[in-house]
């Protein structure tokens, strides 16, 4: 702890003393108040949404989530919208991820958008959601190099579906030329997280290397 920290928190206690009334505020948790708020409390909703409109992306998006919920009436799911936008345009990668999910529908040009903003920062849900975009060309051009970038980006983070999708446009060249050992490489990961489909490509390739003369 530095001297200067250590003098300012000095202070800060001191004149929460000195003055009747002042006490240090213990910072608000908007996942905890979003908890307490579900459970019923008014209290957490009133801190959340007070917190929501000081700004606090992530309050922002908890207050969405529980505005959101599929039992509540169509103008909450609209202001749950409103406050969604303003946590996604504050940064929350969670928020841009679930805006993309909710566009994606009836307006997929936009969904690809906020898949977009996410992706950039590594959300590997929207990496993946956006290259079956690219895939399927739908609110993207159709572009096979596209949905290769943004798969490589998740399986190198460890996605399982992601290296299985690799290899196999590894295998058949879609999107870059064919590179079998490559394909076998990605496979092989996507086999050591369980994932059946890598194995039984695994043993194809490996077949058919054996009936090779």
């Amino acid at each position: 702890m530095s001297f200067l920290f250590r003098l300012s928190l000095i202070f800060l206690v001191g004149l929460s003393l000195l003055t009747p009334g002042l006490a240090l505020a213990w910072p608000a948790n908007p996942d905890l108040l979003a908890g307490q708020a579900r459970t019923g409390s008014t209290q957490a909703l009133e801190e959340l949404t007070e917190l929501a409109e000081d700004g606090d992306a992530v309050a922002q998006y908890n207050l969405a989530l529980l505005l959101l919920d599929d039992q509540g009436p169509q103008p909450y799911r609209e202001r749950g919208v409103e406050w969604l936008r303003k946590a996604a345009e504050g940064g929350h990668i969670g928020a841009q991820y679930r805006l993309g999910q909710i566009y994606e529908p009836t307006d997929p040009s936009r969904a690809a958008a906020w898949y977009r903003v996410a992706a950039d920062q590594g959300h590997l849900a929207a990496q993946v959601q956006l290259a079956k975009m690219y895939w399927e060309g739908r609110g993207v051009r159709h572009d096979y190099e596209a949905v290769l970038r943004l798969l490589r980006s998740a399986a190198g983070a460890g996605l399982p579906e992601a290296q299985y999708r690799v290899g196999w446009m590894l295998e058949w060249g879609l999107g870059t030329d064919r590179e079998i050992e490559e394909a076998v490489l990605f496979y092989g990961q996507a086999a050591e997280s369980g994932h059946q489909l890598a194995r039984q490509r695994l043993e194809a390739l490996a077949d058919a290397v054996a009936e090779e003369p």
